[in-house]
C-alpha cells in the first residue's frame, strides 16, 4: 500500500471520510469503502443509460432487416438476455472467486482487477451507436460479471471495519447514502445536459444513444479517480483468512463449503433457513435483472424517452437517502433481520402496485410517484441486508 499524498487527502479524500461513532476517529478502510461505493453507483446508473440505447438501437436494426429478432434475441429482450448471462456465469464461478478472496492473500489485487476491468467495459460503451451496439453488448455483460465479483471482493473487507452491529449499520448506512447521492447527482447532471442536447433534434435515437455516451463518459472518468484512489492508498492487502481444508483444493473448496453451509443451515437452523430462501427474491439475488427488466418495461410498455427514464432514476435515488436512515432507525429498534423483513415486504407492495395499476403510457404519471416508494423500500432494503 501507498502512502497517501497529504495534497490529495485534503481535497479528494475528505468528503468521504468515515469515523467511528464510538471514538470519532476517522477509519481510513470505511473511507475506502465509501469511496468505492461512489464509483460504483455512477457505473450502475451508466446501465439504465446504455441499456436504453441498446434496445432501440436492436428494435430499429431489426425493423430494417424486416425481422422481429436480431441475433436471435427479441429487441425487448436484450437486456435481460444478458442479465441471465452475466447471473449464471456469476452463480457459477463466485464460489471459486470467494475461495480465492478467503484462501489466498490476492484479496487487494482481486478487487483492484475488477475495478480496474469493470470500467475500461464502461469505457468502451462510450463507442455505441448503430454498427458497435452488439460489442457493447458484450462489454456489458463483462462489465456486470465483474461487479459482481468486485462487490465479492469488498464485502470480505466490511467485517474488519467492526464487529458491533450499532457500527456496522452506521457504517453501511454512510455508504449507502453517500453511493446514492454522488449517483443522484450524476444523474442530475446527465438530465440537465440532456435536456439541451444538440443530438436531441435530430430524434428520439440519436438523442438516447448521445446520453449514454455521455453518461459512459462521466462514469469511467468517476471510476477511474475514485477506484485509482482508493485500491492505491487506502485498502490495505490481506493475508488469507484460512488454510485450504486437507482434502480439498482451491478450485473445489468454495463449493464443498457451500454445500456443507446449507446442509448444515437447513437442518439447524430454522430462522436463517427461510432467511436464505428470502434472500433468492431480494433485488441482488440476480444483479442487474432489475434495472434490465424495469428499463425495458418503461421503455418498450410504458414509452419513456431516456430523459423521463432518468427522472425516475433520479426520483427513486434522492428516496434512496432517507430509506438508508430508515434503514439506521430500524436496526437499531428491531434488529437488521426484522429490518430487512420489512423492507421486503414494503418493496414487493410497490412491485405490485406497478403490475396492477401501470397499465400503459396514459398511466406514465403514476410511475413517478412508485418510483420514490421504492426508492425508500431499496435504501432501507440494502442497507439492512448489509
Amino acid at each position: 500500500r501507498f502512502a497517501t499524498p497529504k495534497w490529495l487527502s485534503c481535497w479528494l479524500e475528505f468528503p468521504f471520510r468515515v469515523k467511528n461513532n464510538q471514538t470519532g476517529e476517522y477509519v481510513e478502510e470505511a473511507t475506502a469503502h465509501a469511496m468505492d461505493y461512489c464509483a460504483r453507483g455512477p457505473i450502475n446508473q451508466c446501465g439504465s443509460f446504455v441499456g436504453s440505447a441498446m434496445i432501440r438501437v436492436a428494435a430499429v436494426k431489426a425493423m430494417k432487416a424486416g425481422t422481429p429478432t436480431i441475433y436471435g434475441m427479441k429487441p425487448s429482450s436484450v437486456l435481460t438476455v444478458a442479465s441471465l448471462i452475466v447471473n449464471i456465469s456469476a452463480g457459477v464461478t463466485m464460489p471459486f472467486v470467494g475461495a480465492l478472496v478467503d484462501h489466498t492473500d490476492h484479496r487487494k489485487i482481486m478487487g483492484t482487477v475488477s475495478a480496474f476491468i469493470m470500467t475500461v467495459a464502461v469505457a468502451v460503451q462510450i463507442a455505441i451507436n448503430e454498427d458497435t451496439w452488439l460489442a457493447v453488448w458484450i462489454f456489458e455483460i463483462i462489465g456486470g460479471y465483474f461487479l459482481i465479483m468486485h462487490q465479492v471482493c469488498t464485502m470480505a473487507y466490511l467485517p474488519d471495519l467492526t464487529h458491533e452491529t450499532p457500527e456496522m449499520g452506521h457504517y453501511t448506512a454512510r455508504f449507502m447514502i453517500d453511493q446514492y447521492f454522488v449517483q443522484a447527482c450524476f444523474t442530475l447532471i446527465i438530465i440537465l445536459v440532456s435536456t439541451y442536447w444538440d443530438h436531441k433534434d435530430n430524434g428520439i435515437l440519436a438523442s438516447t444513444i448521445a446520453t449514454a455516451r455521455l453518461s459512459a463518459g462521466m462514469a469511467t472518468g468517476i471510476g477511474c479517480v475514485l477506484f485509482t484512489y482508493a485500491w492505491t492508498f487506502l485498502f490495505r492487502k490481506r493475508p488469507k483468512l484460512r488454510e485450504i481444508p486437507e482434502g480439498s483444493n482451491i478450485f473445489t473448496t468454495g463449493f464443498q463449503r457451500i454445500a456443507v453451509t446449507t446442509k448444515h443451515v437447513f437442518s439447524k437452523y430454522r430462522a436463517l433457513r427461510w432467511f436464505l430462501v428470502a434472500l433468492l427474491f431480494s433485488p441482488e439475488a440476480g444483479a442487474g435483472v432489475v434495472l434490465s427488466i424495469a428499463v425495458t418495461f418503461l421503455t418498450f410498455y410504458v414509452k419513456m424517452t431516456v430523459t423521463e427514464i432518468a427522472v425516475v432514476s433520479i426520483i427513486m435515488l434522492f428516496c434512496n437517502l432517507p430509506g438508508a436512515l430508515i434503514s439506521k432507525f430500524m436496526c437499531r429498534k428491531v434488529n437488521p433481520l426484522n429490518s430487512f423483513r420489512c423492507a421486503e415486504m414494503c418493496y414487493a407492495m410497490v412491485n405490485a402496485l406497478i403490475a396492477g395499476t401501470v397499465s400503459g403510457p396514459e398511466k406514465k404519471g403514476l410511475v413517478y410517484l412508485y418510483a420514490a416508494m421504492a426508492g425508500l423500500a431499496f435504501g432501507w432494503m440494502f442497507s439492512s441486508q448489509r
